[in-house]
């Protein structure tokens, strides 16, 4: 099954201004379960999620935290367009850093 990622994240009914980047509108926001569903939805404990969904979540935390905040690089101009009909999609140039230091 796939889910409709895009329609989900940008309709104006649960999203103001779907299409405006805001990350801190989600400062106020309260959780939901259903809100992180990339194996499952609901609670962890009894409802149907991958066995491996700590451990994912996980790995992108410590990725991301990486990427944020121990390393620095550039991204230089590159097509960052995507078409949505093609799954999984990527932005047309992929994605490329450059001067990758540890900070």
């Amino acid at each position: 099954m796939l889910l409709d990622l895009y329609g989900t994240d940008h309709d104006p009914k649960i999203w103001g201004n779907p299409y405006e980047f805001w990350p801190e509108r989600f400062d106020k926001r309260k959780e939901n379960l259903y809100d992180f569903i990339p194996q499952g939805g609901g609670d962890i404990k009894s409802g149907h999620r991958c066995a491996g969904d700590l451990l994912t979540v996980k790995v992108m935390e410590l990725f991301l935290n990486a990427l944020a905040n121990k390393i620095s690089y550039t991204i230089p101009a590159q097509n960052l367009s995507y078409s949505l009909a093609k799954i999984p999609t990527l932005p047309e140039s992929g994605f490329i850093m450059q001067n990758v230091k540890r900070k």
